[in-house]
């Protein structure tokens, strides 16, 4: 196997991986703990 199949596999998990780290971010603040905590919101 070639480089470019290894490229071509690792860069949708590369996106993958940062659009979670978005999501992880932007449940922790917006999701259903920052509702039950809310003197802790800003």
């Amino acid at each position: 196997m070639e480089t470019q199949h290894y490229q071509a596999a690792f860069l949708p998990l590369l996106f993958g991986v940062g659009i979670a780290m978005i999501l992880c971010l932007f449940l922790k603040e917006t999701g259903p703990a920052a509702r039950l905590f809310p003197e802790f919101a800003d």
